[in-house]
């Protein structure tokens, strides 16, 4: 009886160190063997992702997406982390190194808020990747770079209109006007260098607001406070003196048209006033309209609870919608990215379904909707299906499927 105990004792002790040793001998393992970029291009994308008849776009963050077009992958937008004043630069499903191994080839920048553009310079400086957007974003991912102490250059790709004009912006958060001296609401623009393997096309829109409109007073949509991100991953000083102080200059807000192949994509995380007492919302809605005039869009991914979250509810991103037509619609800039004062993506679901269903049904996308849980998922689009008319097929790679509500 004392042996066989001791048989199991010894066992037991083998087992325990086992366990202890995992972690170390998964560590050497990797540092045996350092993934290379086609490796962390494929774990965050999924194998095939580099077919050239192949889009795959995975949703990182707030308004960050991961996108990949016939085998180049980039970015729109370039925070990763879950919720704002985070120490931690990563969401639950990949982190800020996850991005720089893979090397994205382009940013697409949206504005500069540290919800949307806090890791650019360091995504920039590490990989090369080109920094496309207005002057003012690329100012400030150079002054965030000096001020780091970051090695490495930033490469810019100014968005010019028609006449060869940088696009600027001022604060439109705050500001309904924008005075004479910056872009105009609604205008076009391209790349100075365009990307060679797909289209680009940039709209100057405004930033969410939040406006006493009479028509666009209806209180937070979706809203339940969660403050368990504070618990999970607790802000430090230096975090929240980061998240109070640091990239609070907008520098004007811009919409990204793609087209690759047969396929047409819309991102913005943003989605201003279009009320009728909006100072230049015609404009925009004029722009917005011309989109699709020629070429439905297939895919439009746009912010439904940034600043509107607070005040107007869904009412912005739905006309922005109503005018850009796309065939599918995904959101973004939801989730519990500013707790107390937002709420987990899910809790968007029903009152988003509801606001489409406002919709003129003529002109009404199909819906995949975005939670958490998606964000393991790269979703994959054969632009081939997409043509004219057509309406595709849109398949998860690695994670779960569109949202329905359970």
């Amino acid at each position: 009886m004392k042996r066989r105990s001791r048989s199991i004792y010894a066992l037991l002790a083998l087992l325990m160190a086992a366990f202890t040793l995992m972690p170390l001998l998964e560590a050497t393992s990797r540092a045996a063997h350092a993934e290379t970029t086609e490796e962390a291009r494929t774990r965050l994308l999924g194998p095939g992702w580099d077919s050239p008849d192949v889009i795959r776009l995975k949703w990182v963050t707030i308004t960050t997406v991961l996108a990949s077009f016939g085998g180049h992958p980039v970015l729109f937008d370039s925070t990763v982390m879950n919720y704002l004043g985070q120490p931690t630069d990563k969401t639950d499903y990949l982190t800020l190194n996850d991005i720089i191994a893979l090397k994205p080839e382009y940013i697409f920048q949206n504005h500069v808020h540290l919800d949307q553009m806090r890791h650019a310079a360091k995504i920039a400086t590490a990989t090369g990747a080109v920094i496309v957007g207005a002057e003012e974003h690329c100012n400030f991912v150079k002054r965030d770079a000096a001020v780091k102490h970051l090695p490495g250059d930033i490469k810019c790709d100014l968005i010019r209109d028609a006449n060869g004009k940088a696009f600027t912006g001022l604060d439109t958060y705050a500001s309904p006007v924008q005075p004479p001296i910056f872009t105009p609401w609604g205008t076009f623009g391209k790349p100075e260098a365009m990307p060679p393997f797909m289209d680009v096309t940039a709209v100057n829109i405004k930033h969410t607001q939040i406006r006493p409109y009479p028509g666009s007073l209806v209180g937070n949509e979706g809203y339940q406070p969660d403050v368990s991100p504070y618990m999970k991953t607790p802000p430090t000083p230096e975090s929240m003196a980061d998240f109070g102080l640091s990239q609070d200059d907008e520098g004007g807000n811009l919409l990204y048209v793609v087209k690759y192949k047969d396929f047409t994509f819309v991102d913005h995380g943003s989605a201003g006033s279009l009320d009728p007492l909006e100072p230049g919302q015609q404009e925009v809605k004029d722009a917005l309209r011309k989109i699709g005039a020629d070429d439905q869009v297939d895919l439009e991914m746009g912010g439904i609870a940034e600043l509107q979250n607070y005040f107007n509810g869904l009412i912005d991103e739905r006309r922005y919608s109503e005018q850009i037509n796309p065939k599918v619609f995904m959101p973004i800039h939801h989730g519990n990215w500013n707790p107390p004062a937002t709420s987990d993506a899910h809790y968007y679901y029903e009152p988003w379904k509801a606001e489409m269903a406002k919709m003129d049904p003529a002109r009404r996308p199909d819906l995949c909707f975005l939670v958490e849980a998606n964000r393991a998922t790269a979703f994959n689009i054969n632009p081939s299906e997409w043509a004219g008319s057509n309406k595709g097929s849109i398949t998860p790679v690695g994670g779960p499927d569109c949202y329905t509500g359970s």
